[in-house]
């Protein structure tokens, strides 16, 4: 932090901010955590935990001070300032706040605070109190320990600057009302309001970190609530939801962790009662009512949150659950961890969720009913089953009875009488379906450890069998033991396969190789001499091979599971965007992803480090040539990470002769995503067409480059080369790929491309309709400055960090960026139209996608602190010139590839060197030489439709092809005016030329001859016509 920077303090009345300078926060941070220069804690966070839950806080503190109760809290005169008005709060989650002076905390800091004790103390004399025996830890868990206090003491200073910001904001706190919230449960929940202006230094890199993120994320949306997530008595968490629309904001994973649940002020580990509810709103409101209230708040019921809410169920807390209207409330989750009784709150029809039902007048009698009327989900599940028919029928009242089978007894007998009333069964048959389905349970825990079914005798997997007299004995299914280590599955954004790693011995004790096997090829077994060859032997017999396989499967029931991606770019996961890369993925530790060899580069910083000057060597790239060839590169680094908004439906196409760095210059810009160079990059166009299309579709929502795309000697291999090169264009311009069939005709997944393709190459493909999907970028030699080169490849190190940062403030601003870029693209798009009419329409909307990249990749400069408005400014004007100035010529070459343009432009050379004729229609002279293909008179020419096999041979001849087919030539020139179709649909029309009749294309001479010169008038002739002089 340097001397300049602010930062806050509690004090004054309701918790505002004093700004003080930063070494005094310091000072007080150190002082709140306990954690001095040379003093590192001595115990974890779970004898701490262990404390909080054992000590009540409001029978700790009314040893030292009277309180009295408060709905569901208790208040008192704070000691910590002159206090004549009671303004210190004790929650019921073990927290405390004076929100006189602004002091709080847990139950650690106001003994901290209270007796001047540092941590260490605090922790060996509430310990005592509590009963809970500490054990030392090493330095590294000290070490954890000391940052983890640092950071929510740290992070509690934050929620107090939003609160402040939300009492002197008019509008905000309006809004704040008009979400029914009363003041009283919009002061307790501490609800702020962020909109972007300076923060307070918080004396915590971490805090900071997060605070700010929440803050440009809601600067970005026009200002939001911003939440403070309690956990056991301190601020753990933070989150924003925008006020202008539904949009929501978590800070990054690697910043805070995985997202948390939201406790009102209600709540306490105690509470006999407790209303799970979707969101933040919805658990303010009951806080409105003093109803303890948990919001799920994006997180998922597994783990620790599961385990949580069991641990309510258990200590007897009736636990209900009020989902949103809209169904996506994860019922079966919840159940699955507090049990089939979780009582569920029925809103009125229409009403979306418990905060609007608030907001249309609801009062806290009025929801009480409603908990008083809310069934058990048992209750409902065993209608629902009632109701259920035909095949499915069998396997819901299995599961049913399954369910049943694992409650308390005495509760089960208060649901018997239910069950065979809604069932239609006696109770005999309720006992006899009970019994069934313990029984199957018992077996099941019997042979999940394989061990009653199957075992191993002298080094081989056997099955248990039993002789007519009843004798056990073991008979052999194979000469090995085998087991699955490893189970694997592999996401790659379209479908997920699995993978077994399989261990395994010979019965002599030879190890066998660990071996991979396709999870579809395990059931079959024929992998086991596919993989370990003649040695592995599987025993004759029908059901050997299905026996195998079961005992196998039941011996790896601890095997290893992992869950793995192997594409790059944008997923959901647990609810969270993350951005995946080689090393993992931004914005949520512990993802696995493995990449094919050839995206296996790109590789992103998890954490980025100085993320300004990054920006500042990114903004140096654009200086190493013209603005014409390195603005479209620079701007398609940061378009290509919203293709889910908008989707780069071109390649980028640079071409030159060799020598003029196109491949090291396409190889810098890609190292914004990993580690390239000229050598390494991730295509090449002698790659398959199919290997193309399973680059760009595993390289999602990053940029590829496809390199070298040169001219070819051989005319059989530069077709294929075509042929690629048209089918992988035309597939990112449609979004599509070739359908393909299983062995069973059953189609395969189809792999559409999803990342934005650059080309090098010498050369630009043919066609009309490919070039209308590429956006061309012609290097000169000299184009690039070889000293200015040599400095940014130096610092490429640093561009990964830069794109690292963006992707985390792109993800902070998702649901911002989905509402409005897409009309941004169509505002741009319109405008470029509008100067360019005439134009195919596929050059504004490249013009117009490559305008966003550029547009958003300087806004993040100047978010960052990069560039200053007014230099993003000019970059914009000198951008935009660049990327004008180039669609014009892309728009030139595009007219020149249109079908008829080429054809004459070929007809015309073929004229010219003599190598075919046009006669005379009524004389003995001719245009050309050599092979006839038609005549021709002062207003017209008669083209013989052999004209076009001229003109495809040639090409041929050349090493090239015709773009369209004789008929789509024929219909192009009808189209646009230079032939007229004739009665019955004809092309051609009779020609007599004075012996015998032809059928022949009829074209206007004077609209040709603006395409083939030789066509043309002599001058002197056009003068002589100008003047009425006849010749």
């Amino acid at each position: 932090m340097g001397s300049n920077q602010t930062a806050a303090r509690p004090a004054g009345q309701g918790g505002a901010l004093v700004v003080e300078d930063a070494g005094r926060v310091s000072s007080y941070l150190k002082y709140t955590t306990g954690l001095g220069e040379d003093q590192g804690v001595v115990h974890t966070d779970g004898p701490v935990r262990e404390i909080k839950s054992r000590l009540d806080l409001a029978e700790f503190i009314v040893r030292d001070i009277p309180l009295r109760k408060s709905g569901p809290r208790w208040v008192g005169l704070c000691p910590f300032h002159s206090d004549h008005d009671p303004s210190l709060v004790v929650f019921p989650d073990g927290g405390w706040r004076c929100f006189g002076c602004g002091a709080g905390g847990d139950v650690f800091d106001y003994v901290m605070l209270r007796q001047g004790w540092d941590f260490r103390t605090a922790l060996k004399e509430l310990a005592r109190d509590a009963g809970v025996e500490l054990t030392p830890l090493t330095p590294e868990q000290q070490k954890a320990e000391a940052e983890r206090r640092g950071y929510e003491a740290a992070l509690e200073l934050a929620p107090d600057h939003f609160a402040q910001r939300l009492r002197d904001t008019s509008a905000a706190l309006e809004y704040a009302r008009g979400r029914a919230w009363p003041d009283e449960a919009i002061t307790a929940e501490r609800i702020g309001y962020a909109d972007g202006s300076p923060l307070p230094s918080l004396g915590n890199d971490r805090a900071q970190a997060v605070a700010s993120a929440l803050n440009r994320w809601a600067g970005g949306q026009g200002g939001a609530i911003v939440y403070a997530h309690r956990d056991a008595g301190r601020v753990a968490y933070l989150s924003g939801r925008a006020v202008a629309h539904k949009a929501h904001w978590n800070p990054p994973a690697n910043l805070a962790g995985p997202k948390r649940p939201y406790l009102n002020a209600c709540y306490g580990p105690r509470v006999s009662e407790l209303v799970v509810v979707e969101g933040q709103a919805d658990a303010v409101s009951l806080a409105g009512w003093s109803i303890p209230a948990l919001a799920l708040a994006g997180a998922t019921p597994t783990g620790d949150l599961a385990a949580h809410l069991k641990r309510h169920a258990e200590q007897g807390c009736t636990i209900y659950l009020a989902p949103d209207g809209d169904g996506r409330t994860d019922v079966a989750g919840i159940v699955e961890a507090v049990g089939p009784l979780l009582a569920v709150v029925r809103l009125p029809d229409g009403v979306a969720d418990t905060n609007a039902y608030a907001q249309g007048g609801a009062t806290d009698a009025d929801f009480r009913a409603l908990l008083e009327d809310a069934p058990t989900w048992l209750t409902q599940e065993i209608a629902r089953v009632a109701s259920v028919n035909g095949r499915e029928r069998t396997g819901a009242r299995h599961e049913l009875f399954e369910r049943l089978a694992r409650l308390d007894p005495f509760v089960l007998d208060e649901y018997r009488g239910a069950v065979t009333e809604a069932l239609h069964i006696s109770v005999a048959q309720f006992n006899r379906l009970l019994r069934a389905v313990e029984a199957e349970a018992v077996d099941e825990r019997r042979n999940g450890h394989g061990d009653e079914r199957y075992t191993v005798e002298g080094g081989r997997l056997c099955c248990i069998k039993f002789s007519p007299n009843g004798e056990r004995y073991a008979q052999p299914l194979c000469n090995f033991t085998a087991n699955v280590a490893e189970d694997v599955a592999h996401d790659n954004g379209e479908d997920v396969t699995r993978e077994f790693e399989v261990t395994g011995t010979l019965d002599d004790g030879q190890r066998l190789p660990a071996v991979r096997v396709d999870a579809s090829k395990f059931t079959a077994m024929g992998w086991v001499s596919d993989l370990w060859g003649v040695g592995a032997v599987v025993r004759a017999g029908l059901s050997t091979r299905d026996q195998l396989r079961e005992a196998i499967q039941l011996r790896s029931a601890q095997a290893e599971r992992r869950y793995v991606y192997t594409h790059t770019g944008w997923r959901e996961i647990d609810g969270q965007r993350v951005f995946l890369h080689a090393g993992g993925a931004i914005g949520l530790s512990g993802v696995s992803v493995e990449l094919d060899r050839e995206v296996e580069r790109y590789r992103l910083p998890s954490e980025p480090t100085d993320v300004v000057e990054a920006m500042r060597a990114s903004l140096r790239f654009l200086e190493v040539a013209p603005d014409a060839v390195t603005v479209p590169l620079w701007a398609a680094m940061y378009l290509a990470p919203l293709a889910e908004i908008i989707y780069p439906d071109f390649v980028l196409w640079l071409y030159g002769v060799t020598g003029t760095l196109k491949s090291t210059l396409a190889a810098l810009a890609l190292c914004h995503y990993g580690e390239f160079d000229g050598k390494s990059l991730p295509a090449s166009w002698t790659d398959t067409a199919n290997r193309l299309e399973m680059t760009a579709f595993l390289a999602k929502d990053v940029p590829i480059v496809v390199d070298d795309f040169a001219p070819q000697s051989d005319p059989y291999r530069a077709r294929e080369m075509e042929q690629t090169a048209t089918r992988l264009v035309r597939g990112i311009g449609n979004r599509n790929a070739r359908r393909r069939l299983r062995s069973d005709l059953s189609l395969r997944p189809t792999y559409r491309p999803r990342s934005l393709v650059i080309s090098t190459g010498e050369q630009v493909p043919d066609g009309q309709s490919i070039i209308a999907r590429v956006y061309t970028v012609e290097m000169q030699p000299g184009d690039v400055d070889l000293g200015r080169l040599t400095v940014a490849q130096a610092e490429a190190a640093r561009y990964p960090h830069a794109a690292s940062g963006y992707l985390q403030w792109l993800a902070g601003q998702w649901g911002h960026l989905s509402a409005t870029l897409p009309g941004e693209w169509l505002s741009v798009r319109a405008r470029i139209l509008a100067e360019t009419r005439g134009q195919h329409l596929r050059i504004p909307e490249v013009l117009a996608s490559m305008w966003i990249g550029l547009d958003i990749g300087l806004s993040f400069s100047v978010e960052m602190g990069a560039l200053t408005e007014e230099q993003a400014q000019v970059w914009r004007d000198r951008g935009w010139a660049a990327l004008k100035a180039r669609a014009r010529l892309q728009a030139e070459r595009v007219e020149h590839e249109r079908p008829t343009a080429r054809f004459f432009e070929i007809l015309g050379t073929l004229l010219d060197q003599g190598r075919v004729r046009l006669d005379e229609l009524r004389g003995t002279g001719c245009v050309g030489g050599g092979e006839p293909i038609g005549w021709h008179d002062e207003n017209r020419v008669y083209l013989l439709p052999g004209a076009y096999n001229s003109v495809a041979r040639y090409l041929r001849d050349e090493g090239g092809h015709f773009p369209v087919k004789e008929r789509a030539l024929y219909k192009a020139l009808v189209e646009e005016g230079y032939l007229q179709r004739m009665e019955a649909g004809r092309y051609t029309d009779r020609l007599w030329d004075g012996e015998r009749s032809h059928r022949v294309l009829w074209l206007d001479r004077d609209r040709l001859s603006t395409h083939i010169e030789i066509l043309a008038p002599a001058p002197a002739v056009m003068e002589a016509v100008q003047e009425g002089i006849p010749f």
